[in-house]
């Protein structure tokens, strides 16, 4: 990415009805000043020079700094995620995994009497996928046991909320950070003498969406209702027709890997009407913050009198889209290093003899 703008900028839309629209936003603060006295080879002797400036910092190639763009499948995710009808625990998947729990039980056994099993790789690797798809789903599904009380409380609050009118809600998606060192150049007297200008970069990116749940007709409880607790219960257990439908997808051999190609199982959810709503559009917010600290300095054939090189430089880029097409979501999934261990896993455990 080259230097950036010293101008901050923001470009939105209003109208009547008012309603969500694309926006995009780059705002620019703090500054990497240098001034001070070095010297440099010149012409057989040493030459004092005063060098002063304000350095525009920039983004080596290797770092993505720009903005996350909305993926296939998100707006889905979105819906999906925020439904007030959606489940929290998931009943067959929690009983497929304490039917599971005597064979892990007994693999755990065997790996603690011959721990040097993990250093054959077939072994190792089913004692991998055994820890993804056996110990770490039941650990999770126990701490929803256990914070049940908590999600009834909030579903509670969030229907409560509903109810009187609408509730607005957010979604995190992706998100990263990344560091790197660069350095801005000055010229200085004479041939192949240079001021090397050294900053520290942090990229920070997210992505996260808000969608809007309103009430339909219908609605099974109004504020105050006595008998909400029991209907919040069923919903978070997962006793609804479209908790037990999407459980029984996920414990359908294999679909965890069809899940990594499209959203099929989120459709489920996002379809859920066990309390009546509707929703708007997605808005899909994306930031790139880029932070730049003055680091050090050095001289190519020259030294240093009394240079001062410091401050902070920052570069934010928001942008705003707004999506409302419901699809499954079919797309090329990214392997990243957790895809990547599992499908080695699995090649291992069928090839490797």
């Amino acid at each position: 990415m080259g230097n950036f703008p010293l101008d901050s900028s923001i470009t939105d839309s209003i109208g009547r009805p008012m309603g969500d629209s694309p926006m995009s936003s780059v705002q620019y603060k703090g500054e990497l000043l240098f001034h001070g006295q070095v010297s440099s080879n010149y012409g057989g002797g040493t030459l004092h020079e005063f060098a002063q400036g304000k350095v525009v910092p920039s983004t080596p190639g290797g770092i993505s700094s720009g903005t996350i763009p909305a993926q296939d499948g998100w707006y889905l995710d979105l819906v999906a995620g925020t439904n007030p009808s959606r489940p929290v625990n998931v009943i067959p998947e929690l009983i497929e995994n304490l039917v599971q729990l005597p064979r892990q039980l007994r693999d755990l056994g065997k790996l603690l009497a011959k721990p040097g099993s993990l250093l054959r790789p077939r072994d190792g690797a089913g004692t991998y996928l055994g820890v993804q798809f056996g110990w770490l789903p039941m650990l999770e599904d126990l701490n929803k046991l256990l914070d049940f009380s908590t999600h009834v409380a909030k579903r509670m609050r969030e229907l409560d909320q509903l109810a009187q009118g609408g509730i607005r809600r957010r979604l995190q998606f992706k998100r990263d950070t990344q560091n790197a060192v660069n350095s801005h150049r000055w010229a200085l007297v004479g041939p192949s003498n240079y001021l090397d200008l050294h900053y520290d970069i942090v990229v920070k990116r997210r992505t996260w969406g808000t969608i809007r749940w309103y009430p339909v007709k219908g609605m099974p409880y109004r504020v105050g209702d006595v008998n909400r607790i029991n209907q919040v219960r069923k919903i978070v257990m997962g006793f609804t027709p479209e908790g037990l439908s999407y459980g029984l997808w996920k414990v359908i051999p294999w679909t965890w890997l069809i899940g990594w190609c499209t959203n099929v199982g989120k459709y489920l959810l996002a379809t859920s009407n066990t309390i009546p709503a509707s929703h708007s559009g997605g808005c899909f917010m994306s930031e790139s913050a880029r932070h730049y600290r003055a680091s050090g300095f050095s001289i190519t054939n020259g030294a240093n009198l009394s240079l001062f090189w410091a401050g902070t430089y920052s570069a934010v880029t928001k942008t705003r889209i707004v999506s409302g097409a419901l699809t499954p979501g079919f797309n090329v999934p990214f392997l990243d290093t957790f895809r990547l261990s599992i499908l080695g896993a699995l090649a291992t455990q069928r090839f490797w003899r």
